[in-house]
């Protein structure tokens, strides 16, 4: 209650990664920064910055580089601004300094509802000469760059939480007098991070960094993913110290928990009433447990690793738990009934009737088994049921399969991410199926790791460093290697799209913080470097940019535009369509019949789902 007497109503979710984005109302609440400040204090006691280096003979000539002091003080030495502070309280940017209850771990914390750009910074006196400037940043939406005068590091994109960088920049000051140094950070809409350890020495004083701390890695394994609620899994977790197995987990002063996660995201939403059984829940020093799911949906299965005062890594097991079936009644005779399915003009032979079976090998793989029509395997082997599988679809009408690429799907261990887990490897044994049961093949480049979507458009890991010129060498040439193995093994390529749901950007090259100039060198480097392997192999194969949204009014006109203003030579324009979303099927013949007749495209639905799967 503040001194007027007004009431503050909150409401937030506990343990959340992302804790200050779950304040879903405050009503009537004065001194709005110093309420979220609370909170978001309270959401640091779960996130730790990794300590700088030591350097024992280096003079740190930063005031406060951990961020003791009440950044907000009269005696702070920073200065912190935003381009964009919002308006009311839920679109107000925060800024303020983190110190967990018992720990000496302070460090500064900012969030943005809007695209917004966060300085941190403060005056010094330098003498000519070199000096080194470190910091420590994790978070995610957001880039983080050094800067000291008129000089700036290099951008660094944030990669989520518990994801920390090192910035790192030698500065040469060649006339002696005050700067202003520090940190700028360029935000996308909620987008978030943590600062800590700004350090600014003289480049004689740096000492040699200290010997590197160990790498800890987890993996967690269930013996099914698949179960009925109620049911119970085994969980397996393998923990590794530089790469090496560690099974004495007390020895190594390592601490394993176990848990039911919905707050990383993608697991919104997941249940999380898992009852965990046969391990030693006291002591954390068991790398197995027993999960009892007694509901049905899918359930994200932690296994987390921690010392005493770190968290050092994290690993999830996807378990989805089917709803117990009830007797059903014997179905009824057919009777008969006069159905007719009218012709749809324009569906002759060179319409696309097209299926996406990305996670076909890996199903395969896992132990699922396809039937027919009577009940009966499709085959005894994954490449006797994958050729079957494929001839299946060929006579119930579909032309076309979509595969999709990612660059290296795997963490430094070898486990696959998930997914399907699709690689280069998995898409050519899968196109040859297609292939020898008279089908097309779309290759759908992601140009990333993992997943990429309007959400999330990261580099995938060799290519995180790299600058626009060279990202769009590495796109035309992972472009131009794949398609010549893909070719060269007989699959039967037809088209490919140049990146996936690229509303926002392509491969870590982004629209709103690097600009169209340069997302289009990308688009341009796969669409060239495809077209050049059709000619090289004497074929034809259609290059396809991909959006979605096209409900949203001029989005599709807009990306269009840039694309032909910045000489981008696509054969397709594609669009996701989920109608539960994405507005009427009249909306998305117009919005698309507008790019074909103004820029001479051809234009398609590179994924949907209709009805009951929305």
């Amino acid at each position: 209650m503040n001194p007027e007497g007004d009431r503050c109503e909150l409401f937030v979710v506990q343990r959340s990664p992302h804790f200050y984005k779950e304040v879903k109302s405050v009503k009537k609440c004065y001194g709005v920064r110093r309420i979220f400040s609370a909170l978001l204090a309270l959401a640091m006691l779960l996130v730790l910055a990794p300590a700088a280096a030591a350097q024992e003979n280096a003079v740190n000539l930063l005031q406060d580089g951990s961020f003791d002091q009440d950044i907000w003080g009269g005696d702070s030495p920073w200065t912190c601004t935003a381009s964009d502070w919002g308006g009311e309280a839920e679109s107000q940017t925060v800024i303020d300094r983190k110190d967990p209850d018992g720990s000496d771990a302070a460090m500064l914390h900012w969030w943005s509802p809007n695209e917004a750009t966060v300085t941190v910074s403060q005056t010094v006196t330098l003498e000519a000469g070199n000096y080194m400037m470190r910091a420590s940043v994790q978070g995610e939406k957001c880039e983080a760059l050094l800067f000291c005068g008129s000089q700036t590091g290099a951008r660094t994109s944030l990669t989520g939480y518990g994801s920390w960088d090192t910035l790192e920049k030698t500065f040469a000051v060649e006339t002696t007098g005050e700067y202003t140094v520090g940190v700028t950070l360029p935000c996308a809409p909620d987008g978030w991070g943590c600062l800590d350890d700004l350090e600014l020495v003289r480049q004689e004083e740096v000492t040699p960094p200290a010997p590197e701390t160990p790498v800890y890695t987890v993996a967690l394994t269930a013996d099914t993913n698949s179960v009925t609620a109620g049911d119970t899994v085994h969980l397996s977790a393998v923990v590794c110290k530089d790469g090496e197995p560690v099974t004495d987990l007390a020895a190594e002063g390592l601490y394993l928990w176990f848990w039911a996660d919905q707050w990383q995201a993608g697991h919104e939403g997941a249940p999380v009433d898992a009852v965990f059984s046969n391990y030693d829940e006291n002591s954390g020093h068991s790398l197995t447990a027993d999960a009892t799911l007694p509901g049905e949906g899918t359930y994200y299965l932690a296994a987390e690793l921690k010392t005493e005062t770190d968290r050092l890594a994290i690993a999830f097991a996807a378990v989805e738990a089917a709803a117990v079936e009830e007797p059903q009644e014997p179905a009824p005779d057919p009777v008969e009934a006069e159905i007719t399915v009218p012709y749809v003009a324009g569906s002759d032979g060179d319409f696309i009737r097209g299926v996406d079976v990305s996670s076909l090998l890996s199903l395969l793989n896992s132990g699922v088994v396809f039937r027919d029509a009577d009940g009966n395997p499709l085959g005894d082997s994954v490449e006797a049921q994958g050729k079957a599988f494929m001839t299946q679809l060929a006579d119930a009408g579909v032309n076309w399969v979509r595969l999709r690429v990612w660059n290296e799907p795997y963490d430094a261990l070898g486990h696959g991410y998930g997914g399907g887990d699709n690689d280069l490897n998995a898409a050519r044994q899968m196109g040859q199926w297609a292939t020898e049961a008279g089908l097309q093949v779309l290759i759908d480049f992601h140009y990333s790791d993992f997943w990429a979507d309007p959400g999330k458009q990261q580099a995938p890991k060799a290519w995180k460093d790299m600058t626009v010129d060279e990202k769009a060498a590495a796109v035309s040439t992972f472009t131009t290697e794949s398609l010549r193995t893909l070719l060269d093994a007989g699959v039967n390529v037809g088209m490919v799209q140049i990146g996936n749901e690229t509303n926002n950007g392509i491969a870590g090259v982004m629209y709103g913080t690097d600009g169209w100039d340069a997302a289009a060198k990308l688009f341009a480097a796969g669409v060239d470097a495809a077209h050049a392997v059709a000619a090289e192999y004497n074929t034809t194969i259609l290059a396809a940019v991909h959006f979605t949204n096209p409900e949203t009014a001029g989005r599709y006109a807009g990306y269009a535009k840039q694309l032909a203003d910045h000489n981008v030579n696509y054969d397709v324009f594609a669009s996701s369509y989920y109608p539960y979303w994405h507005g009427s099927l009249d909306n998305l013949t117009a919005v698309l019949q507008q790019v074909a007749d103004t820029y001479g495209k051809k234009v398609m639905v590179a994924e949907t789902s209709w009805a009951t799967t929305l």
